[in-house]
């Protein structure tokens, strides 16, 4: 969380973003994720606005479909497929 700026995601933040295959799964991830708008020292009842701007330098760009604050993790939506976003990958807030 230190890495992330005090920032987490939420729903409907727009995120800019790189996707990577994670070895273990085989399944796309977001890694280098910025625009996030949320507190990620709040729990899971925390709620935001969604108003991440995606000013970022990642070659993608997506919004937040889910995130759980408990568990660290959500999906991005981008071009139509669920992209894992785990909180370690998010580089800070807008």
């Amino acid at each position: 969380v230190s890495d992330c700026n005090g920032m987490a995601p939420n729903p409907g933040d727009a995120l800019t973003f790189d996707v990577e295959m994670d070895p273990k799964t085989g399944k796309p991830k977001a890694t280098n994720v910025q625009g996030c708008t949320g507190d990620a020292n709040a729990n899971a009842a925390a709620t935001g606005k969604g108003g991440g701007k995606g000013k970022g330098s990642g070659s993608c760009q997506g919004t937040v479909k889910s995130y759980s604050g408990e568990k660290g993790w959500g999906f991005v939506e981008y071009n139509g497929q669920d992209i894992f976003l785990h909180i370690k990958n998010c580089n800070g807030g807008t």
